[in-house]
């Protein structure tokens, strides 16, 4: 019998109409052979129903009298209890056991000075009830006194529990039998009204062991009920729900909460949170570099040869790691696109929680960590990492999640009568491959994590240069409940990791951020995989590269504005950032005044180590970064066309430092005006500023002058001239500022990316790079029927 059941799955039952009524047809006897258009005994349920009233209201805590009442129901079933292997015997041990303990143990009685004949009657009066109704059923209904072992049903169906429980199905009640019997099994408070805390009487011990058969007779009427109706016994059994196995969004539509931007903390000496993240940074640096693995397949592994990320500022170790190999990559692949489909059928609102969860962690309990983390593998000073890896990265995880809801109710607006008209948004078919840069552990964070939010297996590559912070954001997902094969940490050699990557047939999107020249490269490949017929869809690409990022500033600017929001565009985070100013174009009439303020700011800013919070730059990422600024910097010593206004120094005997530079010429064509540098180094030209026309013919070189397009800003109080730069540089920068500096985006309120050389513009913060990483499909359903092949259009 136990194989029998096993073989057959929900799918091989038959499928009669649940109103069906021969559902239960014989399996309740006489009077209880009433059911109801669900094919439930109506009166078994109406008059258990009233017997758990009266066995409560009237009787309250009298265990002899509700006991009574639950021995009531032994034998209306003919289909005999579950029960568990070694029977007979079992069940001859049991029974004797517990008669025995019935009969004796309250022999107190029968003491001297003891006995009464009311209490001899109360504990012994149940005994003979008993006997009336047991040999009352057998002679009436003439059921056998035994039965047979081979007869009697031994499967329990605790393997295919068992089985359920790892992988974590939640079977959902499918009608008021199987919700009933749930509700029943699953409660421990039934189980506690079988064994009482107080067992003084022979009755109570006697009568709930046999209450509980009951409970199982009972059971096995509802089972059998759903047996011939829908699914297999061994998926009904009693099982209490695991905390992990959710069903949110089966019934009902959430809502997401309100979504704000985290606010910024600032650190100030002598607060909690100045001392929270001095902790933090003191407690990493003493404890030594973290060993950080590769996660492939939900296991960490570590590879024959170790790598280490190292603090740019001190050259200390921050962080050793393992590096991929072809074959890590192409099992962590295998691995994603196993957990694809039970991921993409989990919930929005389900998956929705775990990036809100993730947001609150990284808000409050990681919030010291991972900007400490940030500070030594990256370099960035207090503010930077806090409006980075702590504001940013929450802002990233819950805006994505809003934005993935309005995306979802995007449905069509009209359907013509007798249709229905509806939108699915599906995740990609295949797997993500995220490449994230050293710069940003928001933007790791959002690489990986809006893939995989809407419904995505990732592959993540994290920059070498990043990897504990980004180590830390993977870890805070998996606390916060993302299944471990949803998202693969994969560190890794770029070239190997990428060409393992790309060969795979099941490769459905890129989300990049980096640089131009790997873009590029990566684009090329792709687009010879498509071209040979290599994927199994068009892979979508979305990429955000670098940028050469501008500020005007017209006469009419406020200087003293223009000038401090140009230091710290082009200066903050050492001029590490996509959108850092990195070419100002000044009004002549105004420029040597610019100047002069820019030299002073500049000449104020500490550098130095990012743990002391009074160093505003730090070091630039790693030597390749610091040995082409420092040629930079050397080779601008014999250019004529280059006027050095302050900086120009550099050292590397304890980090990776560039002093901050500015530099003057007086050709709009200079090679420093068109190459990004991505380091503390700006140029300044100033124009004409004598008529309107001039105006107009700066903001053409501006255009015109690099092949990038990511950020740019104006800085006037002419309106008009605001207006012209505006119209004029429409498609110089996808994110144009007026009146303030080229960088600070901030999720949902300027959605970041630029085109041309910078990216696909599909502008991370919003909504738009949902969507890249879903595929729609139209579903319409009628339901007036058609009964004509012929159109009105083909009568005669």
């Amino acid at each position: 019998m136990k194989d029998s059941l096993k073989s057959l799955e929900v799918a091989d039952w038959p499928e009669p109409p649940y109103d069906d009524p021969k559902a239960i047809q014989g399996e309740i006897t006489g009077v209880h052979n009433s059911k109801t258009q669900r094919g439930l005994s109506s009166r078994h349920v109406q008059f258990l129903a009233l017997g758990g009233c009266i066995g409560t209201g009237l009787f309250g805590g009298s265990g002899q009298a509700s006991a009574v009442d639950g021995w009531s129901w032994v034998g209306v079933l003919k289909p005999r209890p579950f029960i568990t292997p070694f029977q007979p015997y079992g069940a001859y041990y049991v029974m004797g056991f517990v008669s025995l303990l019935a009969i004796t143990n309250v022999y107190t009685i029968f003491f001297p000075g003891s006995f009464t004949a009311s209490n001899f009657l109360v504990s012994y009066i149940v005994f003979v009830i008993f006997f009336v109704l047991y040999f009352r059923h057998k002679f009436y209904y003439k059921t056998p006194w035994m039965t047979k072992v081979s007869e009697l049903d031994i499967f329990s169906g605790k393997d295919e529990i068992d089985r359920l429980e790892e992988e974590e199905i939640e079977p959902q009640p499918r009608n008021l039998a199987r919700a009933t019997i749930e509700l029943l099994t699953g409660s421990s408070r039934l189980f506690s009204s079988f064994f009482p805390a107080s067992t003084s009487s022979p009755n109570l011990l006697f009568f709930n062991a046999w209450k509980l058969i009951h409970c199982l007779h009972f059971k096995q009427i509802m089972m059998s009920s759903i047996m011939r109706t829908r699914a297999p016994i061994s998926r009904l059994a009693c099982r209490i729900p695991s905390s992990s196995t959710r069903s949110m969004g089966t019934y009902a539509t959430f809502k997401v909460p309100q979504i704000n931007n985290e606010p910024n903390k600032h650190y100030i000496p002598g607060t909690p949170d100045r001392k929270g993240l001095e902790e933090a940074l003191a407690k990493y640096k003493q404890q030594g570099p973290l060993s950080v693995p590769l996660v492939v397949a939900g296991k960490e592994l570590k590879g024959y040869e170790s790598f280490t990320q190292s603090n740019p500022a001190t050259h200390a170790p921050v962080a050793t790691y393992s590096n991929a190999s072809k074959a890590d990559v192409q099992s962590a692949i295998d691995s994603a696109l196993a957990a694809r489909k039970s991921w993409a059928d989990t919930p929005f609102a389900e998956r929705a929680s775990i990036f809100l969860k993730a947001a609150d962690l990284i808000a409050t309990k990681y919030r010291y960590d991972i900007m400490a983390l940030t500070m030594h593998g990256q370099g960035k000073n207090a503010w930077q990492a806090e409006i980075d890896s702590a504001a940013e990265l929450c802002d990233f995880f819950r805006f994505g999640v809003k934005y993935a809801e309005e995306l979802y109710a995007q449905q069509p607006s009209h359907n013509a009568s007798g249709v229905w008209n509806r939108l699915e948004y599906r995740p990609l078919e295949g797997f993500v491959y995220a490449i994230s840069p050293f710069n940003f552990t928001a933007i790791g964070g959002n690489l990986a994590g809006a893939p995989a939010l809407m419904g995505n297996v990732v592959i993540w590559k994290p920059s070498p240069s990043a990897i504990a912070s980004n180590w830390l954001v993977h870890q805070i997902l998996l606390e916060a409940g993302l299944p471990k094969d949803v998202i693969q940490f994969v560190p890794g050699d770029a070239a190997e990791v990428t060409e393992t990557v790309l060969e795979s047939r099941d490769f459905s999107a890129l989300h990049f951020t980096g640089s131009t020249d790997v873009f590029r490269m990566l684009y090329g490949k792709i687009s010879q995989g498509v071209a040979d017929g290599k994927y199994r869809s068009y892979p979508r690409i979305v990429g955000e590269t670098g940028g050469k990022n501008f500020h005007l500033v017209h006469k009419s600017a406020d200087v003293r504005n223009a000038a401090v929001q140009t230091v710290r565009g082009a200066f903050e985070f050492q001029g590490q950032k996509c959108s850092a100013t990195s070419r100002a174009y000044i009004a002549s009439s105004i420029a040597e005044d610019f100047a002069q303020q820019v030299v002073a700011e500049v000449k104020k800013i500490n550098v130095g180590e990012p743990s002391v919070f009074t160093n505003f730059c730090g070091p630039v990422i790693h030597e390749a970064s610091f040995n082409k600024l420092s040629g930079v910097i050397e080779e601008a010593k014999n250019d004529p066309e280059l006027e050095l206004l302050v900086g120009g120094t550099y050292d590397s005997s304890k980090g990776w430092y560039i002093q901050p530079t500015v530099y003057r010429t007086s050709n709009p064509d200079h090679p420093l005006l068109s190459r990004e540098l991505f380091g503390p180094v700006l140029v300044i030209h100033s124009y004409n500023d004598a008529t309107d026309a001039d105006f107009t013919k700066i903001c053409d070189k501006i255009d015109s002058t690099s092949t990038y397009a990511l950020t740019g800003s104006i800085f006037a109080q002419d309106r008009a001239a605001v207006q012209l730069a505006d119209e004029a540089l429409r498609n110089a920068a996808g994110n144009f500022y007026i009146n303030c500096k080229s960088t600070g985006a901030v999720v949902g309120q300027q959605p970041f990316g630029g085109a041309r050389a910078s990216g696909t513009n599909d502008k991370a913060g919003s909504a738009n790079l949902m969507s890249r990483f879903v595929s729609l499909r139209s579903i319409k359903e009628e339901y007036v029927p058609t009964y004509t092949v012929a159109y009105p259009s083909n009568a005669n």
